[in-house]
């Protein structure tokens, strides 16, 4: 397995690195630049294929998810919960349910307001070695039956049982498989003072095509 770096068409100014520190712009924004809101759990870029799905003509949603820490805020961890702890808390009927391509999966804040994109899939994908990847963060129910699954899935993805709380010092790198995890940030209050959290996040994928590279042509970065 090749792990590549990789960046997105379209998100983050199509920069490969994305400061991960409160904006008095974005203050109620849902999003990495966000403070007064809370990050709910999801995963980065789950608009596009994860698990099995074909990946002929798009890129998957990042395999990694690599963050440096540069400034840490004792009151605001990192917070991970794994997938599989996830579908261990779910009954049978909900997990078939999560299984149906009945979900609208959203582009993220990350690409801008114009930048809509959404299509039916399933909120959790084989992942071709007996397990599971999720798209959770961005997909919405279509109906009643997606509703009652994604409620369930998200009060287990809140669960504090399930939490990891990881606080990055300066010079601290995490990494997590952004498809069988899911992260989230409490609200708070940004300070702006010097003192804020502050991260780097880096994108990572596995197995990288010429194929998938934008019309930008710089490398790695892909059409998102």
């Amino acid at each position: 397995m090749q792990v590549s770096p990789v960046g997105y068409a379209g998100e983050n100014n199509n920069d490969f690195i994305r400061h991960v520190v409160p904006s008095d712009q974005a203050l109620g924004e849902e999003s990495s630049h966000g403070s007064l809101e809370p990050l709910q759990p999801h995963i980065d870029n789950g608009h596009l294929p994860i698990g099995n799905e074909s990946c002929e003509h798009d890129c998957p949603a990042p395999h990694y998810i690599i963050w440096l820490g540069l400034r840490c805020d004792i009151k605001v961890p990192t917070v991970v919960v794994f997938l599989d702890d996830i579908l261990a808390a779910l009954p049978n009927d909900v997990t078939s349910s999560l299984k149906k391509p009945i979900f609208d999966a959203h582009r993220p804040p990350s690409f801008g307001s114009g930048a809509v994109q959404q299509r039916l899939a399933p909120l959790i994908v084989p992942d071709g070695k007996g397990g599971f990847c999720t798209r959770h963060g961005f997909a919405k129910a279509t109906d009643p039956e997606s509703s009652y699954a994604l409620q369930l899935f998200s009060l287990a993805a809140e669960n504090s049982a399930l939490a990891h709380r990881t606080f990055l010092l300066p010079g601290d790198v995490l990494i997590i498989n952004n498809q069988k995890t899911v992260h989230a940030r409490e609200a708070f209050r940004p300070k702006y003072n010097g003192a804020d959290r502050w991260l780097l996040r880096f994108y990572g994928v596995e197995d990288f095509q010429d194929k998938w590279m934008s019309e930008h042509q710089l490398p790695y970065l892909v059409n998102g």
